[in-house]
């Protein structure tokens, strides 16, 4: 369990290091970090999916990697079923999916997964069982 805190832990400060990045670039432009950065969601998204899957993305760089695209349109279809109220009545799924935002996290979660797979997939090919972390 050691090897594997010493890991979680590296990753984590690894995010906090791209946070601190990020409010240097901010500080020195005089930019004000706008919530289009995801900043939190980007580095929380980051670190559970260096967890989960062992690989890190460059969150706060000029390309945002897929796993934080999709994270982000899924937060956003959250939010819609939310406010159109599917989170307390869904049985309107049935009658309005498009309205309520039914479509929308039945389309971004299919998309999750397929990203999800292609990870998966890489880790069966480049399976190595005396390095497991």
């Amino acid at each position: 369990m050691g090897l594997l805190k010493s890991s979680i832990e590296s990753w984590i400060l690894e995010e906090v290091k791209s946070m601190l990045n990020l409010f240097e670039r901010s500080a020195s432009t005089k930019k004000p970090i706008s919530d289009d950065e995801m900043m939190f969601t980007g580095a929380v998204v980051n670190s559970l999916w260096a967890i989960v899957a062992g690989e890190r993305n460059e969150w706060d760089g000029p390309v945002q990697p897929q796993i934080l695209k999709k994270s982000e349109e899924l937060f956003k279809a959250i939010n819609r079923v939310t406010v159109t109220g599917l989170a307390f009545a869904s049985g309107l799924r049935l009658v309005a999916p498009g309205f309520t935002g039914w479509t929308e996290i039945v389309k971004v979660v299919e998309e999750m997964k397929k990203l999800i797979n292609v990870t998966v997939q890489k880790h069966f090919l480049n399976y190595d069982p005396d390095n497991l972390v």
